[in-house]
């Protein structure tokens, strides 16, 4: 069913909140109590938000392809958890499927924190000045097929130090250390990050081809920006009946991955 304009003007922000009201009440509750609902929406950085999108997609105006580009956006306080302003969607007002939460794509290079991180919580192994190759290999799969990963650049860049290899983004050798450590750790390290992936242990995983919603990939890095502490994402801070009398509280929600 297609969407429609909302009455919000936030109907992303919206949609999540009363996602995670659903958690805790009925709908007819929702409706009909007059509940007090507080939230962590910023405003001001939703504007920010919607314009900085709004701007990209003038500089793209005219692009092959550009009218049918659609985005979506999740600003998060790392610290708290707390979702400051969500955009589900390209026009920021439109109320149908909320591409944050639920639009589940290929990462791409996003996942490769996630790959050196399992590698340097084996300290007595890797640090980020281990050497490690950025040359052509291939991998023969369990079905016959070949897989060949290649640089961006299409150049391998010879013997590196690992944090070479993640701050230029180079394939070949995230994917070499990525198979070193092993591909199932690499999705138990993504799981201990916040995000509990369903991926098949493929060596493409580690370059990106496994999918998760822009929510999900906000939930991996914010642990990663909060020095390894995972703060599950919200965006209720309490809810009050219509006299004022507390009825739940959304509490910050720490836990050391």
């Amino acid at each position: 069913k297609r969407g429609s304009l909302a009455d919000s003007s936030f109907p992303a922000f919206l949609d999540l909140v009363k996602r995670q009201l659903r958690q805790d009440y009925r709908d007819e509750d929702l409706t009909e109590e007059g509940l007090r609902i507080f939230t962590s929406f910023d405003p001001i950085l939703q504007m920010k938000a919607e314009t900085s999108m709004s701007e990209t997609f003038k500089r793209l105006s005219g692009r092959k392809g550009a009218d049918e580009v659609e985005s979506a956006m999740v600003v998060t306080n790392p610290e708290t958890g707390e979702v400051q302003a969500l955009i589900g969607s390209r026009l920021a007002g439109f109320a149908g499927f909320n591409r944050a939460i639920d639009a589940v794509r290929p990462i791409g290079s996003l996942v490769k924190p996630s790959v050196y991180l399992t590698a340097l919580e084996q300290p007595s192994k890797y640090t980020l000045t281990s050497w490690v190759q950025d040359e052509p290999f291939s991998v023969k799969g369990a079905d016959g097929q070949v897989w060949r990963p290649q640089n961006y650049d299409r150049r391998p860049h010879g013997t590196i130090y690992l944090y070479q290899g993640l701050a230029n983004s180079y394939n070949l050798s995230t994917a070499k250390l990525g198979l070193e450590v092993g591909v199932p750790n690499v999705i138990k390290t993504i799981g201990r990050l916040g995000v509990n992936v369903d991926w098949p242990a493929f060596p493409a995983m580690l370059l990106g081809a496994g999918g998760m919603s822009p929510m999900q990939v906000a939930t991996m890095y914010q642990t990663i920006a909060n020095g390894g502490f995972n703060t599950p994402m919200r965006g209720i801070r309490s809810v009050l009946t219509a006299e004022g009398e507390p009825l739940k509280r959304y509490p910050f929600q720490i836990q050391q991955t």
